[in-house]
């Protein structure tokens, strides 16, 4: 559905080519279209800025990766979680490739790239942490926990009866008696 559009040229220099028949004369047109998202009971529609171009020579008209990012966005917007050009942007900011982000974080690679390139939605747990990282004080805390100079961030309440080692696991006295027990077992089917 279109509920409005807005013409967008390409920079001078740049044109893209028509999958259909092969010429580069196609334009851009920016259109709102809605589009339902998840299974009811919880279903929703949800609208999003899709870029949609046009062959002027053959009158094709198509989607691209950018049109699949916007609904991603929107998708993303509507379950209050970072967009992935904000995650990656985060990154970014701090100069880190994805590898060196992903093991001060200890966030796994491969779904840092997932959430990056919209493959996979974060989860909250994980989108709060990547909100903190946008925090330079918080990244430092991580390069300053992962060096070691801080053994752990958590404070543990002091507990109110202490056990010690010897008090968890009692430790047998190899007797003679025992020995002459443990041979004569013998497991019986």
């Amino acid at each position: 559905m279109s509920k409005g559009s807005t013409v967008i040229s390409f920079p001078k220099g740049e044109s893209r080519e028509c999958p259909e028949c092969g010429g580069r004369d196609v334009i851009t047109v920016n259109e709102t279209q809605e589009f339902l998202y998840a299974s009811p009971p919880d279903q929703v529609t949800l609208s999003a800025d899709v870029p949609i171009r046009s062959c002027v020579s053959c009158g094709f008209s198509y989607t691209d990766d950018e049109g699949q990012k916007a609904r991603h966005d929107a998708v993303c917007r509507h379950l209050e979680v970072m967009t992935p050009r904000e995650i990656e942007g985060i990154r970014k900011n701090y100069g880190l490739t994805r590898h060196e982000f992903a093991k001060l974080t200890q966030i796994g690679e491969a779904s840092l790239a997932r959430w990056e390139n919209g493959l996979l939605i974060q989860n909250p747990g994980n989108d709060q942490f990547l909100y903190l990282l946008n925090f330079p004080d918080n990244l430092d805390r991580l390069r300053t926990r992962t060096r070691g100079h801080v053994q752990s961030s958590l404070v543990l309440p002091e507990r109110r009866s202490p056990i010690s080692a010897g008090a968890r696991f009692r430790v047998l006295e190899i007797t003679a008696e025992h020995r002459r027990k443990s041979q004569a077992f013998r497991l019986v089917g």
